[in-house]
């Protein structure tokens, strides 16, 4: 598995291809909810706090470390972060039984989806 991590972190790249493109886009959003889960299972509930923090390690740590080591592209990096934030919101909001919260972040997530996938056909 550090091999999987270590290989994912230094070699980013922007799919071009709409299949491989929106699987990779819902394997990061799964990435945020998954952490989130966790996190929440662990802090007594603490859904958003959870979320929140999901969010800003991912960006700053990995987003972050990818563009300044491995040479990641700005948006790419960007956008990633952003799907694994819909997936930390989705499973908070799924967590808290806040139905309208979650139906709403995954309708976002299938916009970018459908907008990413249709660039790429």
């Amino acid at each position: 598995m550090i091999d999987l991590i270590r290989s994912m972190f230094s070699t980013p790249e922007a799919q071009a291809d709409a299949y491989t493109w929106a699987a990779v886009l819902l394997a990061h959003a799964m990435i945020g909810a998954i952490l989130t889960a966790i996190l929440t299972a662990l802090n007594s509930g603490r859904a958003w706090w959870a979320a929140a923090l999901v969010s800003t390690l991912y960006g700053l740590i990995w987003e972050g470390g990818q563009l300044l080591l491995s040479g990641s592209e700005i948006w790419d990096s960007v956008l990633d972060w952003v799907a694994v934030s819909c997936g930390a919101a989705l499973c908070a909001a799924i967590w808290l039984h806040r139905r309208g919260i979650a139906a709403a972040v995954a309708g976002a997530l299938l916009l970018i989806l459908s907008i990413g996938a249709g660039k790429r056909r």
